[in-house]
């Protein structure tokens, strides 16, 4: 409840004027310092949760500072620099939110120093270990943010290695069993970024085989759901369409259920509304691959109520209806989508120049709009309105190749997991586009 959570933050506040009149009288001691980075901690958590993004980075930072200099000052309790390293977690993850990917990245690094430091004190400190582990994890998932899947891929193995080493010295270890799913289904998702789903799919069927050998581990049958989604994901995109087409369609089956059995808790009901809508999109993708766009209409509708936010998500389903729509020749409904589209997309990219994943949205809705107006120019009666329609095509076959040029490492599948389009093939088009033009007469000349 919000209103729990402004109390939370009230009474946190008062608690941190204690602890910094304390650590002013005594700012040699250990444990008041300490409390005053825990008061930090707990006003950076409390603003979190409100909305707050601002205040969370700026009392984290100040609880990070605290941790780093009393691991310094205090070397032999290891628990500053776990504090100070969990605080850097934390830290990146909402400067991400707030679009400095690049800063995230270095409070990923300083994480990741001072796990290794612990791990290289005590080699047989488990914690520490599945602590490095979880901050090569967060290191991955900013660098697939950031474009960088390469080193994405390097993080996750990273993180693997780590996990194996736990889950294999104790198989009784629930927490390192997960752990160590879930970097096979980090690793299965950036080889599918990287164009390469029949990896993926091995990836996944590892997660599938972990699972089966646990039933009794509740936080690996949880994301069975999702994880046969991703199977039959990485199927459709190896060329197996009609058996991942299947397979996805048994997973949202199993996802709708979910969403209806899920409780109040919010943040099992978004996770579980945002599983459906990922579903819907890839059984969409599957249904397009066969021909049926109709078909596919209705998942990708389903997603995009489903993203309820104007996130790049939402903006994702919508160029997917733009697509959709104009496959079925409904050109009124597709250029309504991709203006849409376009709308969210610019206000988001000029507030996050480099965010990867609006810049795959801008190229892919600038494509669709090309598409529109080639195919308006194909239905003009008239010379002077196919020259209008095939200019404005070149206009946005231009815009999306030049998006495209400020995407680092492009791939088939953007880093919100779904299929996206093709610069070979906007090449193609746009020389097309100059070929029409070059076969009509000057815009300015009388035409009829």
């Amino acid at each position: 409840m919000v209103g729990d959570h402004a109390r939370y933050l009230d009474l946190s506040r008062k608690a941190l004027e204690i602890y910094r009149i304390r650590a002013e009288i005594d700012p040699a001691s250990i444990k008041a310092r300490s409390d005053l980075a825990r008061g930090y901690w707990h006003i950076a958590n409390g603003s979190a949760v409100l909305g707050d993004l601002v205040a969370a980075i700026d009392h984290y930072g100040k609880a990070a500072k605290i941790y780093t200099d009393l691991s310094v000052a205090d070397p032999s309790n290891p628990q500053h620099r776990r504090n100070a390293a969990l605080t850097y977690k934390y830290l990146a993850t909402l400067v991400q939110k707030n679009g400095d990917i690049q800063r995230a990245l270095e409070l990923d690094r300083q994480a990741i120093a001072l796990d290794k430091l612990r791990v290289a004190s005590d080699p047989d400190d488990t914690q520490a270990k599945l602590d490095l582990s979880f901050s090569y994890g967060e290191d991955g998932s900013n660098r697939i943010m950031a474009g960088d899947t390469s080193g994405a891929l390097v993080s996750y193995q990273q993180a693997l290695d780590l996990r194996l080493s736990v889950a294999s010295a104790d198989p009784k270890n629930a927490l390192a069993q997960d752990a160590v799913a879930r970097a096979y289904e980090s690793i299965g998702v950036v080889l599918m970024l990287n164009g390469k789903p029949t990896d993926a799919l091995k990836y996944f069927q590892r997660v599938q085989s972990l699972a089966a050998a646990n039933p009794k581990n509740a936080l690996m049958q949880a994301r069975a759901v999702m994880l046969r989604a991703r199977m039959g994901n990485a199927m459709v995109e190896t060329g197996r369409v009609e058996e991942g087409r299947r397979v996805l369609e048994q997973a949202l089956v199993e996802a709708v259920a979910l969403v209806k059995s899920s409780d109040d808790t919010k943040n099992r009901s978004y996770q579980a509304h945002a599983n459906q809508a990922q579903i819907e999109m890839w059984t969409g993708e599957a249904l397009e691959r066969t021909g049926n766009s109709s078909g596919a209409l209705q998942h990708y509708s389903r997603a995009r109520q489903l993203y309820s936010d104007i996130g790049v998500n939402a903006l994702a389903a919508s160029i997917h209806l733009g697509r959709a729509y104009l496959k079925t020749r409904n050109l009124t409904k597709a250029g309504e989508e991709y203006h849409k589209a376009l709308s969210i997309a610019d206000s988001m990219i000029s507030s996050k120049p480099a965010n990867v994943e609006v810049l795959y949205a801008l190229a892919d809705t600038y494509a669709g709009l090309g598409d529109l107006s080639a195919m308006l120019a194909r239905k003009a009666a008239s010379a002077k309105e196919r020259f209008t329609q095939w200019s404005e095509a070149r206009h946005w076959y231009e815009k999306s190749l030049n998006a495209w040029q400020r995407i680092p490492n492009p791939g088939r599948i953007s880093n919100t997991g779904f299929e996206a389009s093709d610069p070979r093939q906007i090449a193609r088009r746009l020389a097309q586009c100059s070929a029409e033009l070059l076969r009509l007469p000057r815009q300015d000349s009388d035409l009829p």
